[in-house]
């Protein structure tokens, strides 16, 4: 038997809300074209580095996370991210240094990663059975929806000026709050499930597991290109309305978005 509060809507909202931010590292990528002006220093690769910088700290970090939850516990962890993804995601609104920005991204990422697999995993601890399952739609579906919502946002801000499209980063600080006032210490079992044992079977790798990562991982390579690419190409082909690439980039999300809800119902 689950807890009555973890069935609060107000306990599910801030769970979900850590999840808003999860899939945002490439919805700043519309900035691109007006940060290659900034940094005329740099090379186009080295400008396309800060969309991508992020992405390298996220997966070091999810393969930290398990043991920075056995120091710090579940609910620090989390809070920590996202306090690091809040503060780090708006540093390049008041920067033009273009290694301060990188490192930035970098810590972005990093406070991401730390919580990315707790978003899901956390969900079998808090509740269990039809719960459980529409709680993991909903979960997927808050993902796609904060990619949908920051992509066109920064989409809309990038027209007066690329430093404000990183204002989609202060979602992690409503995060913050959100979790902190609303979502307990995890660390306790005995406060997650009473009067029920559940002895979890032995997991393992197999093919199948293999054969579905490695096919992910080549979607989401191709998905990161079409991001990173679709500004600049829109500009060099001089197109005569180039800041449509960030709607048409946030229907892409939206069709994500509403396939997670029918997973739902």
């Amino acid at each position: 038997m689950i807890k009555d509060k973890y069935s609060s809507n107000m306990f599910k909202l801030a769970f979900l809300s850590i999840s808003l931010l999860l899939t945002s590292t490439a919805s700043i990528s519309i900035t691109i074209p007006k940060m290659q002006q900034t940094f005329a220093t740099q090379s186009a690769t080295a400008v396309e580095a800060l969309v991508t910088a992020s992405n390298i700290t996220v997966m070091i970090f999810v393969l930290l996370s398990p043991f920075i939850v056995r120091v710090f516990g579940t609910r620090k962890t989390v809070l920590t991210g996202l306090f690091l993804a809040g503060v780090s995601g708006v540093v390049p609104m008041f920067s033009d240094n273009y290694f301060l920005v990188y490192i930035s991204r970098l810590v972005l990422g990093a406070g991401l990663g730390m919580f990315n697999s707790l978003a899901v995993s956390l969900i079998n601890d808090f509740w269990s059975g039809d719960t459980r399952n529409k709680m993991l739609g909903f979960q997927s579906a808050v993902q796609s929806v904060g990619q949908t919502v920051t992509t066109f946002i920064a989409g809309i801000l990038v027209n007066y000026n690329w430093h404000y499209s990183y204002s989609i980063y202060f979602l992690a600080l409503v995060s913050f709050i959100l979790f902190l006032v609303y979502v307990p210490d995890t660390t306790t079992k005995d406060d997650l499930v009473t009067n029920e044992v559940v002895e979890k079977p032995k997991q393992s790798i197999n093919s199948y597991v293999l054969f579905s990562s490695f096919g992910l991982l080549i979607s989401f390579a191709l998905l990161m290109a079409v991001f990173l690419k679709s500004a600049g190409f829109v500009v060099e082909e001089k197109f005569e309305n180039a800041s449509f690439i960030g709607t048409a980039l946030s229907v892409y999300t939206l069709v994500g978005f509403l396939g997670s809800l029918l997973l739902v119902y």
